[in-house]
């Protein structure tokens, strides 16, 4: 059946623009913050259900797609075993993971990922179980990203890997198009002390870093869990990800300089109130509670579930604080 003449039919086609209109307000007002990095999900809910379909097709069309379809990894999982990860070899890609995310304020991609299930949407997705998977792996694969662009976490570098991430999931004239309003807009309002001519040319380029390695191996059809111990570069190689031109992109800690930006890297002071719910979090995961399984709960369960643990509460009584209210 033609994709237009099932739309009336299939709930995962639909759109709902309004209420992607809605998340997208929400989102731009604060990104940084927990409630506005979780509005991307809700975008994607609203709007993306047609999208996240032909990535699933075109996994089915593609050999080792068929095989991550068939397996559903949990790359959650794989990349929240951070004593797994600190075992392999130097400058592997899952030893470099390690060393990224036990940087100082660095926010684990399990956090992020797990902001699908903020408010129970996800859970309230009438879509086939392989399209939910599918979003929730690509939750996971945000700081992947990170390790084959080389770009940092700071906002400037944020900012360039968003850049690169389009050109990696969905290489289009559109998705360039996109890159360019975004270098403008970040350019204007953070003030990037590269000058705005760099700053396009920076981020053109982050996007065509992505959209190179997509031509050679669809960012879906890369069987992550299977790369993490090999070399990040023997990764990149594989992959088809070019270095920048100017390696000095990777290193932009200090190069927004408005006070606006500087505010708004921090969440406007949302992302203080945050990091000791996440810093416990981390102690949580790190001590085997499923990471899922903290995201999942509804925000008062969580709250409890971290007060018992850091009270020294069993890792079994902390879990059933989580449980207590499973969303329906």
């Amino acid at each position: 059946m033609h994709l237009l003449n099932r739309t009336k039919t299939d709930p995962a086609l639909k759109r709902n623009y309004l209420a992607g209109l809605k998340a997208f307000a929400l989102w731009a007002r604060n990104p940084v913050s927990e409630f506005g990095a979780s509005q991307n999900f809700k975008m994607v809910f609203a709007v993306g259900g047609p999208t996240i379909r032909r990535m699933v097709d075109r996994m089915r069309a593609h050999p080792e797609g068929r095989r991550i379809l068939a397996d559903r990894p949990d790359l959650g999982a794989a990349l929240n075993d951070m004593q797994a990860l600190k075992k392999l070899p130097e400058a592997s890609m899952g030893r470099t993971y390690y060393e990224f995310m036990s940087g100082e304020g660095i926010i684990p991609g399990y956090v992020l990922a797990g902001l699908a299930y903020k408010g129970g949407d996800f859970d309230r997705l009438e879509w086939p179980e392989e399209m939910k998977w599918l979003v929730e792996r690509i939750g996971n694969t945000h700081d992947m990203t990170h390790m084959l662009s080389g770009y940092g976490a700071d906002l400037a570098g944020e900012t360039l890997n968003i850049a690169f991430s389009l050109g990696l999931y969905a290489p289009s004239p559109f998705m360039r198009n996109l890159t360019r309003l975004e270098a403008l807009g970040t350019g204007l309002v953070f003030r990037p002390k590269c000058g705005m001519t760099k700053w396009m040319q920076y981020m053109l380029e982050a996007y065509e870093r992505g959209a190179g390695a997509s031509k050679k191996t669809p960012f879906n059809c890369v069987y992550f869990e299977e790369l993490l111990p090999l070399s990040l570069e023997e990764v990149r190689g594989r992959l088809g990800v070019m270095p920048p031109k100017n390696p000095t992109v990777l290193h932009t800690e200090d190069w927004y300089t408005s006070k606006l930006a500087e505010q708004a890297a921090n969440g406007y002071g949302a992302m203080d109130k945050a990091m000791e719910r996440i810093e416990c979090t981390k102690a949580m995961v790190e001590s085997g509670i499923a990471a899922k399984a903290i995201m999942r709960a509804p925000r008062k369960d969580a709250d409890r579930a971290r007060q018992m643990f850091q009270q020294g509460a069993r890792n079994e009584a902390v879990l059933q604080a989580l449980e207590a209210h499973p969303r329906v």
